[in-house]
């Protein structure tokens, strides 16, 4: 199979990549709208199971604000 970006778009798709980088997409949308609510109301309203996911979040969002141009 060549690499062509309609066979590259096809096995991101079948993977499962593009509903997951979807997802975060989502919650890092949502997160900048609420980044200054605590991780218990988050977890609450249900865009994350867990405090230390919201963690994870915070520390992925801070390292691509950093290497924003």
């Amino acid at each position: 199979m060549s690499l062509n970006p309609a066979n590259v778009a096809a096995l991101l798709a079948e993977s499962g990549f593009v509903d997951r980088l979807a997802r975060v997409i989502e919650i890092h949308e949502v997160y900048k709208q609420t980044r200054h609510a605590s991780s218990s109301t988050l977890a609450g309203i249900g865009l994350i199971s867990s405090a230390k996911q919201y963690h994870i979040l915070l520390q992925s969002s801070q390292k691509a604000r950093k290497m924003e141009p």
